[in-house]
């Protein structure tokens, strides 16, 4: 209930957004109102919307944990392409979920993503910048960390090799979805902060939401309460009274009439 009144969202859509994230995250039903709050605040934040969010989120947030990418740094990298480029939420969510779905693949030593297009110089562009994929143990690392690492080094590349980078790591269609983030990094960092910190949030916003129609109802009632002791409608509802009045009696009259006339008819 309280996600689909602050974030405006129909309340079975509002169910099905709550449980893809928490499904996706494989978090528990208690931790469902730190979901809320954290899609809360970033509300609040950016320029973005808890439905968008919540949209994106149900896309991607399965393939994030996949790569080591924690819940509130998803929603700050989300929230940040959101507010810079606009896209629709169905399409930032998208892009993500291909982009970890490429370096899942790469983990997995595919040679292409699921779309065709290749992956053999993934780890190659990150070895060239001297970011390593893998720990000492031949693992792949926390994705996070690598992007973190990559987005350190982003202003010392120029224009060609950002592209070549991008385009190797999120692919030709995800290409400006992965430039935006790392342009945007530092406020991506920023949100996930923001999402880390925002307990009470929801609720905050549900009050407020209360509080609105609590407000609301009372001006609607004092403008009823206006309207009904105004002195024209007074006049009004009195004249009404009356001729009603004046109604019944002349129907109790006609009664009256009718029924005496019926008795003489029969004394007679």
């Amino acid at each position: 209930m309280i996600l689909s009144k602050v974030g405006a969202i129909e309340s079975s859509q509002a169910t099905e957004l709550l449980t893809s994230t928490l499904n996706g995250y494989k978090k528990e039903a208690n931790e469902a109102m730190h979901v809320v709050d954290a899609m809360s605040a970033v509300d609040l934040a950016a320029a973005t919307s808890v439905e968008e969010l919540a949209v994106a989120l149900q896309s991607t947030a399965n393939m994030a944990r996949v790569n080591g990418v924690g819940f509130e740094q998803l929603l700050g990298m989300v929230g940040a392409v959101s507010e810079a480029s606009r896209r629709s939420a169905s399409v930032v969510g998208n892009s993500f979920k291909t982009i970890f779905s490429r370096l899942t693949n790469v983990a997995a030593g595919k040679m292409t993503d699921d779309l065709g297009e290749p992956l053999n110089d993934v780890e190659q562009v990150f070895n060239g910048l001297n970011i390593k994929l893998r720990d000492s143990s031949g693992e792949f690392r926390n994705m996070y960390d690598v992007i973190s690492e990559l987005a350190n080094k982003w202003t010392k590349l120029d224009n060609v090799e950002q592209n070549w980078v991008a385009t190797s790591v999120a692919g030709t269609r995800q290409r400006e979805t992965f430039l935006t983030l790392m342009e945007n990094w530092d406020r991506a960092v920023t949100l996930s902060t923001t999402a880390l910190n925002s307990e009470g949030m929801a609720m905050d916003k549900m009050s407020i939401y209360l509080e609105s129609i609590e407000a609301n109802l009372n001006k609607l009632k004092a403008a009823v309460e206006d309207l009904l002791y105004s002195e024209e409608i007074v006049n009004v509802i009195n004249l009404v009274i009356k001729a009603i009045t004046r109604l019944v009696e002349g129907i109790s009259w006609l009664i009256d009439k009718l029924g005496g006339d019926r008795k003489s008819t029969r004394l007679n």
